[in-house]
């Protein structure tokens, strides 16, 4: 927790994965994303995943864990999966990794260009 408050090297930020990040590791963090996509979709990426890494798994095995860890993240009793209130919303359901990062990188550079402005 205390590099992604206080990053090293004077480094000026962080960019962390997961599913509490905004909401419980880094609430303070001046530029939040909350990706998502639909449960099909993102167990039709995991598996065309699986098949290229020569994994056999079915799509119904891979959809039935996400539904089942998504229904368990929502409901634990400390540290929900939620949006947080001030995160910027993308869904990457019909966005290919290309367009997701660029308009990831468009929306951190404006919440960053904002905050920027605010404190200026």
């Amino acid at each position: 927790r205390n590099s992604c408050v206080q990053p090293p090297h004077g480094a000026a930020g962080a960019v962390l994965v997961g599913r509490d990040i905004g909401t419980v590791i880094c609430p303070e963090a001046a530029a939040k994303l909350y990706i998502q996509a639909d449960v099909e979709t993102r167990a039709r990426r995991r598996f065309l995943q699986q098949q290229e890494s020569g994994r056999d798994v079915s799509f119904e095995t891979i959809l039935l864990a996400l539904q089942e860890r998504d229904t368990r993240d929502m409901n634990r009793d400390s540290c929900r999966l939620q949006m947080a209130a001030d995160a910027v919303l993308l869904d990457t359901s019909t966005l290919t990794a290309d367009e997701a990062f660029k308009r990831a990188l468009e929306d951190v550079g404006l919440r960053l260009n904002a905050t920027d402005a605010g404190n200026g």
